[in-house]
Order: C-alpha cells, then sequence, then structure tokens
C-alpha cells in the first residue's frame, strides 16, 4: 500500500510530496518488494516498526488498570517500563476495540483544556427570553456557543492557529493546515460548531436552548433518540418566556407529512429522530441516496443549525445513519454527548465528517494516515494534532470540577425498616 501526503507548502508548479510504502510482514516477500523497487529506482528510507497483534486475534485479551499495561502473551509499560498509572495514548490506539468506558474518559479529559482554564472563561449575559436563571459555567458554556458558530480565520501577521488553519510565516496569504500540511491562497472554510461534551445532568439541553434564542436566527433541527424526543419541546416550554414563545414541530409519526422549505421556515425548531432522518435520507426501497437539496423533506432545507442529541449514535462513518447526518444542509452544527469516543478513534473522525471540518481531515483516507496509524505508533506531532482538535472543537465540563458549583440541596439518606411477613420470611430465610 502506498500513502502519500504533502510535505511543505504547495507552490504553483509543484509541491513536495512525501510517499510512504507499506509492505508485507513475511521477509521473503518484502525482500523481493524492495529489489523491485530498487530496480526501478525508487530509493526508500527503511523504517521498522513493530507490530502488536491486533485486538480479536487469539490470545490476546487486552484491559486498562493501574499499572503496566499487558495482554495474555506480553506486558509492556510506557517507554523505560516500570509501574505507570495509564496507558499511553498509543497503546489505547492499538487497543481501542476493548475497555472500559472510564478509562477513555480519563483519556479525553487529559487531551481536553484543564479546569483552571475552564473556570475562567467569559460568560455570556443571561438570555433575556429565557425563564431560567443560568449558572455561571452555563453562562460560559453559552458564551463558547456563541464564539463557536462564528469563527473568524487567523488575521494577517497572526500566529493564531484556527481549526488547525494558521496563515504561512513566509506568505502571509496562504493558509495552512497544519495536521494535514495542505495550503492555500483562498481563505478556507471554517466549520460552525462544534461538541458539547458536558457530564450528563450539566444542562446541556439548556444550554442548546439558550443559543438557539441567542445565536444564529433561523429554524433550528434537533435529531434525538425517540425515547428523549418529547423531553426537548417539554424543556422548550419549561425554560423559555411565554412572551418569547418557541414554536416547535415534532417532525415523527403522524405530524411526518410531505413538507417543503417554507413550511419549515413556519417553526423556530424542528424535532425528529434518528430513524426518520435515516429513513428519508435513503428509503428502504431504494437503491442509492437522491440529490440533495430534494423538494420537501428534512433534505429540503438549509437548517440555521443542526443539533445531534446523544450524538454518539452516529459514531460508525459507515452506517446509513451517520452518512444521513454529515449529509444535512446546515449553517451551524452541533454534537451533544458526554462520550465522545466510545469504542475507537475512529469514532470522533465521524463527528468531524459531520461536522464539516476542512483541510483533509474530513476524508477517512486523510484521517487514518494523518491520526489513526501515527498515533498507533506514538507518534508526538499525531498527539499534538488530536490534542488540538479536542481543546479546540469540544468543551467538557465535570460534575466534580470545584468551579462547577450545580447548588444542589444536602444530601439526606434514611432508612426505614419493614419487617417481612410470615411467606415472605420463609422464602427470604430459604435463600440465605
Amino acid at each position: 500500500m502506498i500513502e502519500a501526503v504533502l510535505a511543505g507548502e504547495k507552490s504553483r508548479y509543484d509541491c513536495p510530496v512525501l510517499l510512504k510504502v507499506y509492505g508485507p510482514m513475511e521477509p521473503q516477500l518484502r525482500e523481493e518488494l524492495e529489489k523491485k523497487l530498487k530496480r526501478d529506482k525508487i530509493v526508500l528510507r527503511k523504517q521498522r516498526v513493530t507490530v502488536q497483534q491486533t485486538p480479536g486475534q487469539a490470545g490476546h485479551e487486552p484491559t486498562f488498570g493501574k499499572g503496566k499495561y499487558t495482554n495474555s502473551q506480553s506486558s509492556y509499560g510506557l517507554p523505560g517500563g516500570g509501574q505507570h498509572e495509564k496507558p499511553t495514548l498509543s497503546q489505547f490506539i492499538e487497543t481501542s476495540q476493548q475497555f472500559r468506558p472510564r478509562d477513555v474518559d480519563k483519556l479525553v479529559d487529559e487531551w481536553s483544556v484543564g479546569e483552571d482554564y475552564l473556570a475562567k472563561m467569559p460568560m455570556a449575559d443571561q438570555p433575556k427570553k429565557l425563564k431560567s436563571t443560568l449558572l455561571p459555567y452555563q453562562r460560559q458554556g453559552l458564551a463558547w456557543m456563541l464564539e463557536k458558530e462564528n469563527p473568524q480565520v487567523p488575521e494577517v501577521g497572526s500566529q493564531q492557529v484556527v481549526q488547525l488553519w494558521k496563515r504561512s510565516s513566509e506568505r502571509p496569504n496562504v493558509f495552512q493546515n497544519l495536521a494535514t500540511a495542505y495550503s492555500t491562497s483562498t481563505a478556507p472554510t471554517l466549520l460552525k460548531g462544534g461538541i458539547l461534551a458536558d457530564d450528563m445532568g450539566l444542562g446541556k439541553t439548556l444550554q442548546v436552548i439558550s443559543c438557539i434564542l441567542e445565536g444564529i436566527a433561523g429554524t433550528t433541527l434537533i435529531i434525538a433518540p425517540m425515547s428523549v424526543m418529547s423531553n426537548w419541546s417539554q424543556q422548550i416550554e419549561r425554560h423559555v418566556k411565554e412572551e418569547h414563545a418557541v414554536k416547535v414541530f415534532t417532525y415523527h409519526g403522524n405530524n411526518k407529512k410531505p413538507m417543503k422549505n417554507t413550511d419549515f421556515e413556519a417553526y423556530d425548531v424542528v424535532i425528529t429522530t434518528y430513524g426518520t432522518l435515516s429513513e428519508e435520507y435513503k428509503p428502504r426501497n431504494a437503491d442509492i441516496p437522491a440529490k440533495i437539496p430534494r423538494p420537501h423533506g428534512l433534505f429540503s432545507k438549509t437548517w440555521a443549525r443542526v443539533v445531534l442529541d446523544e450524538g454518539h449514535t452516529i459514531r460508525n462513518y459507515a452506517t446509513k445513519g451517520a452518512r444521513a447526518a454529515s449529509s444535512l444542509l446546515a449553517t451551524s452544527r452541533w454534537v451533544l454527548t458526554g462520550t465522545p469516543i466510545v469504542n475507537t478513534i475512529k469514532d470522533l473522525y465521524s463527528m468531524l465528517k459531520f461536522l464539516r471540518i476542512t483541510g483533509g481531515l474530513e476524508q477517512i483516507e486523510m484521517f487514518n494516515a494523518v491520526l489513526t496509524r501515527k498515533l498507533s505508533h506514538g507518534d508526538p506531532h499525531a498527539e499534538k494534532v488530536l490534542q488540538s482538535i479536542i481543546k479546540t472543537l469540544s468543551l467538557r465540563r465535570r460534575k466534580d470540577m470545584k468551579f462547577v458549583d450545580l447548588k444542589l440541596p444536602e444530601l439526606n439518606e434514611y432508612v426505614h425498616r419493614i419487617a417481612f411477613r410470615k411467606d415472605e420470611r420463609k422464602k427470604y430465610d430459604a435463600f440465605v
């Protein structure tokens, strides 16, 4: 397999390209390939890479825990051996088929910005149309969301990096992507939105409602699992002042009638399910999805914003639901999830594709070349790219953070003991 990436700035007539050739592991086949390349006058710089067994192979049962990272055939810690508190990022990527969710939560927290920074984030004003009073960290979340809906490219002379884009130090009018080394003289298209990854119970729904009231004007499409779909309309009615009531339409079941772009515009918020979205994207009797935009339905309109509740639902980019979500037309896009990575690092790719990241990472081949494979070999540049993505596009707060004051009442526990009836006591004693 041959993989090629830009290795420097692209000029008008040429550009440096780095070619990587991945050959077979068998020594004889590898030697034959090297001889053939040599005959063709292709000189390679060899890079010996030890390939670990992938999860699922016989005898390989990876586990995460304190101390060494082990499997049934070998045990290894971080460079230098010895005992360590957590696995390295490369080990996580290598064995990301099997792990405990709490371990991933810790890793995602490490990639995110620190608690001190989060505590000092600027706050938005209390929305005047909102009946409920936002807590300070929720006002910070609102300010962050409003900023992400209006991103700006780096200014001339600035060393600022925005969504992995920065201005070239040699050619101020050229933008370079730090992840893929892609260069362009045209200002890159920046994604609008991000990943709100707060813990459950911190008010992601309320922050989104506030963003709808204060942010980009137009109709918002909310996609949610059927089990929580009704919660959105209830929360909107509960938190928004009556004189500023939001017009909500549930596009599902009996209410799901053919609607045109102009029909949706009569509402401030449209709520639907992942099942409805997938079915409209590619009906069961269709061979391929119809072209977008369409005359009617969810794909007939450019929404002001699309919100994916329980956004990890689209973590597998190859599923019809993930393709449907990524195909929606929208100005701003939001993913709500407390678990941005569930199984593998490719879970993040699906969200980046939905958010419409630019510069090359929206292509799975480039994502694998720049992140997946390099992270598995412990490439420090790839780790920095991943950390930059997480810090730039996601906001994650936990309940145990000191500045997150939920103002909960003191917890009191009461124990009331109830005596068994004679027949209940007889059955209970039989099992004790």
